[in-house]
């Protein structure tokens, strides 16, 4: 059961944190390609909600795989 519950945080992080990151680099290259700053500003404003996401998604990616290496039994 703990195999699981390791197995699904895993996958949790991976989602969040693949997808955060594809967000920020898609909001950041539209940024770049606007021609009024205020636009521009608009589209990084909104990737700086996402970025704690990214981490938290890093975080619980490496977390929940050592768990569910521990419970497999690798060294």
């Amino acid at each position: 059961m703990a195999r699981d519950w390791a197995l699904f945080l895993h996958l949790v992080g991976v989602l969040l944190f693949v997808g955060a990151s594809v967000a920020v680099t898609a909001l950041r290259l539209l940024a770049i390609g606007k021609d009024r700053p205020s636009e521009g500003a608009l589209l990084l404003r909104a990737v700086r909600p996402l970025v704690p996401l990214v981490g938290l998604g890093l975080v619980l990616t490496i977390a929940a795989g050592a768990w569910l290496a521990h419970e497999l039994g690798f060294p």
